[in-house]
């Protein structure tokens, strides 16, 4: 089935990077995009929806190194497991940066430094490693 992982391979919830619990929660809606981290690689889901109970459910937006789910894919995770949120105004900002920048990887850069200086996005992790399309930054 294209986009569903075997169950053998899809995460236990403890393999989920937590955010900081002194970081306030992003607001998280259908549409929004978010970041989480899983078995020590972090990539962005689209959310499809949030149900009820708080269970998100996701669709991989990033081709992946370390986890098994295709781009695509769903995956299912809780708000404690989202490490940042973007809506549509903060695509827009980013699409500005990449215009300005005339690259996707320099726009994505100059973005992300900014939403760091405001608080709105998590720290590079010392140990990682960074792709950024196809290329490892």
């Amino acid at each position: 089935m294209v986009g569903k992982m075997a169950l053998a391979d899809a995460p236990d919830l403890r393999h989920f990077e937590l955010r900081d619990a002194a970081s306030a929660a992003p607001r998280v809606d259908a549409g929004h995009w978010t970041k989480v981290g899983v078995r020590g690689e972090r990539f962005w889901c689209r959310v499809k929806r949030v149900d009820p109970c708080g269970r998100i459910v996701g669709v991989v937006g990033n081709e992946l190194i370390l986890n098994a789910w295709p781009l695509g894919g769903e995956l299912t995770y809780q708000h404690r497991h989202v490490l940042e949120s973007v809506n549509a105004v903060d695509l827009r900002a980013f699409r500005r940066h990449v215009d300005s920048c005339g690259s996707v990887e320099n726009g994505a850069l100059k973005w992300h430094g900014q939403r760091i200086s405001v608080g709105e996005a998590v720290l590079p992790k010392s140990s990682g490693v960074y792709m950024l399309g196809k290329k490892m930054l």
